[in-house]
């Protein structure tokens, strides 16, 4: 790759991270420290996780297809400003209301797609599927880190303190973009047609809606059992919200090792849908393997294979959604395919708290593992469309 690729790879991927990490962090403790704030219940507290993907969801194509049309460069800052805001605002709080409220301006900030058109725009030919791998490769860092250090800095500040040190991630990517991606590319606004009309091309692609469902079902149930997992921890491990780092650390180290070469072997031999495959059918076995855990090896063993799928399968659905995408339709594929990300997370939120209210813990893990078996069903049926594109 040239130095300018490198760089706008290396950029993009820590915008993405930034990001992402703020997203993830509060994961892990948020369920349990909503019991200090006032008026809260499972369902709030699922709302609460999940808002952010509506807000996301709703503007991400759209913003996507902005981007085709009057270029990346202002979606991306006034995306990175609208997160910053709603970071602070979550900070603010100190009751749940507050925390929605800035949870859903974070989501506001919708550039997930016009990013990942942005990579697109300069990194060309085989580099490009690469350079996505990549990018999903961070996104699996970051969640992995996440892990770790949201549980440390919520001992040391609370949930508020993860809110403003989103905050202060948001304006390190502001940076970051402004004066490290491709300054001296500016990317060309798509004026020869209609903005509708990438969105009428790449809706009829059934490989695209095989990997946007996918991502759906990947993220819904990663809120979903989220909702639950931190309780879990307490209930079963007897730990302190301030020392569950220390349970998920080892597991992530050991999700890392596998993902890593993992990766590395099927970039090279093209075996995304077989990767695909296998991935969803792992996610569900760890998943119902979850509601079944009553002792720390049972639970941990439980998560290592969901995190260590999780990861895999965020780094290789990019890569696979840039094969299959006309040129001129990039932003409104990406747009597309975060969109169903997100609102994924918007409904494993909202529905994990309203069973987690109403049903109890396992009708959260069962119903998480039974979305990402219909995936896993649709993936085997249409198999042949990602065939045709496996081998580009």
């Amino acid at each position: 790759m040239t130095p300018i690729e490198s760089r706008t790879i290396a950029a993009i991927a820590g915008i993405y991270a930034f990001r992402l990490l703020g997203l993830f962090m509060i994961l892990p403790v948020f369920a349990g420290f909503a019991m200090t704030l006032g008026h809260h219940n499972a369902v709030l507290v699922g709302l609460a996780l999940g808002i952010y993907g509506l807000t996301q969801g709703l503007l991400q194509l759209p913003f996507g297809i902005w981007s085709d049309t009057i270029g990346r460069r202002p979606i991306i800052i006034g995306g990175l400003c609208l997160f910053a805001l709603g970071s602070i605002v979550a900070a603010m709080s100190h009751h749940m209301a507050g925390i929605i409220i800035g949870r859903a301006l974070q989501g506001a900030g919708a550039i997930g797609s016009t990013l990942m058109a942005s990579l697109a725009d300069i990194i060309v030919g085989t580099r490009r599927s690469k350079a996505l791998a990549y990018v999903g490769i961070t996104i699996g860092l970051a969640f992995a880190l996440a892990m770790i250090i949201g549980p440390v800095i919520a001992s040391v500040a609370g949930i508020a303190g993860i809110f403003w040190t989103t905050a202060g991630f948001a304006l390190l990517a502001m940076l970051l973009f402004q004066y490290w991606v491709f300054p001296q590319l500016p990317v060309k606004p798509n004026t020869h047609a209609h903005w509708l009309i990438p969105l009428f091309v790449v809706i009829r692609l059934p490989a695209l809606w095989l990997l946007a469902l996918g991502i759906f079902a990947m993220h819904a149930s990663l809120t979903m059992i989220f909702v639950e997992i931190p309780l879990l921890l307490q209930q079963t491990l007897l730990l302190k919200l301030s020392h569950t780092w220390l349970f998920y650390a080892p597991i992530v180290i050991v999700a890392l090792l596998v993902v890593f070469p993992l990766i590395g072997i099927i970039e090279v031999k093209r075996w995304h849908a077989k990767a695909l495959l296998l991935g969803a059918l792992f996610v569900v076995a760890a998943i119902l393997s979850l509601s079944q855990a009553h002792t720390a090896w049972q639970l941990g063993i439980s998560l290592c294979v969901f995190f260590t799928t999780f990861m895999l399968l965020e780094a290789l659905l990019p890569s696979l959604l840039t094969r299959l995408v006309p040129e001129n339709a990039k932003g409104a594929a990406a747009g597309l395919f975060s969109s169903l990300q997100f609102l994924g997370i918007f409904v494993g939120g909202l529905l994990g708290g309203i069973l987690a209210q109403h049903s109890g813990q396992m009708a959260v893990f069962t119903t998480a593992g039974l979305l990402c078996l219909c995936w896993f069903c649709l993936l085997c049926f249409g198999r042949s469309y990602l065939l045709l594109h496996e081998g580009k």
